[in-house]
C-alpha cells in the first residue's frame, strides 16, 4: 500500500470533493462497494464518507478500436466489444494490446447530456436480477438516476461521473501529468474527413 500512497493522496481528494454531489444524489451504488483510495492522511467531512466513484470507468471485458478510412467500407459492428469485416468474415489484422507499454485509450462513454439521457431511457431498467460483480456499476447507477426523471440529478450525475469534470479534475489530474490532451487523432480525423485544399498558384506557374 505504499507504494500506492501517491494515488491515495491524488485521488483522495477528488473522492471527498465528491462526495457533495453523492449525497445530492442520495445514489446507493449497487454491489459490494468498490475498493477506494485511503483517505487515512486527508481530511474528512464531519458527517461521515459515503461511496462515490472516483476515476474513470472501464470495462473488465476491454474494447475493441477500429481504424476507419472513408475510401474503404467500414466493419460491421458483431456485438457491444467486437467488429466484423464489411462482408461479415473476422477481422484478420488484429492486434490484443495487453502489454503494459502500450497505450491506454480514455473515451468518454457518450457524447452528450442529451444522448446519454436517451441512451437510458431506450435501454429502460437497467438492473440486473441478481447483480453481476463483472458488471460495470456506472450503467447501472446511470440507468437508475435516468429513470428518476429529475433534469437536477440527472446533470449532477453527468458532469461529474460521465464527463468527469464537474470540480475541474481533468485540470488537477494534468497538473500530475496523469492525463494529457493528444491532438494527432483529431487532425488525423480532419484530414481524412476534409477535401484537400488546392495548391497555392505561385507567380509564373499559373495555368489559365
Amino acid at each position: 500500500r505504499e507504494e500506492a500512497g501517491w494515488w491515495d493522496k491524488i485521488f483522495g481528494k477528488i473522492y471527498l470533493r465528491r462526495q457533495g454531489a453523492m449525497q445530492k444524489l442520495k445514489l446507493k451504488l449497487p454491489g459490494a462497494a468498490a475498493a477506494g483510495p485511503c483517505l487515512d492522511e486527508l481530511k474528512k467531512p464531519a458527517g461521515g464518507v459515503v461511496e462515490t466513484f472516483v476515476g474513470l470507468s472501464s470495462y473488465e471485458t476491454g474494447k475493441m478500436v477500429v481504424r476507419l478510412d472513408r475510401h474503404l467500407p467500414p466493419p460491421i459492428p458483431a456485438d457491444k466489444h467486437y467488429y466484423l469485416a464489411n462482408n461479415g468474415e473476422i477481422l484478420k489484422d488484429v492486434y490484443q494490446a495487453s502489454q503494459t507499454t502500450d497505450a491506454v485509450i480514455l473515451h468518454y462513454p457518450n457524447a452528450s447530456n442529451f444522448n446519454w439521457r436517451k441512451k437510458y431511457e431506450e435501454m429502460g431498467d437497467f438492473r440486473p436480477a441478481e447483480y453481476d460483480p463483472q458488471a460495470s456499476r456506472v450503467p447501472v447507477a446511470s440507468s437508475a438516476v435516468v429513470r428518476r426523471g429529475s433534469r437536477r440529478d440527472q446533470d449532477v450525475f453527468f458532469r461529474t461521473f460521465i464527463m468527469q469534470n464537474e470540480y475541474n479534475e481533468l485540470a488537477y489530474l494534468a497538473e500530475y501529468g496523469l492525463v494529457t490532451r493528444v491532438e494527432t487523432v483529431r487532425n488525423i480525423l480532419y484530414y481524412y474527413d476534409n477535401p484537400e485544399e488546392p495548391q497555392e498558384q505561385l507567380p509564373g506557374l499559373m495555368t489559365w
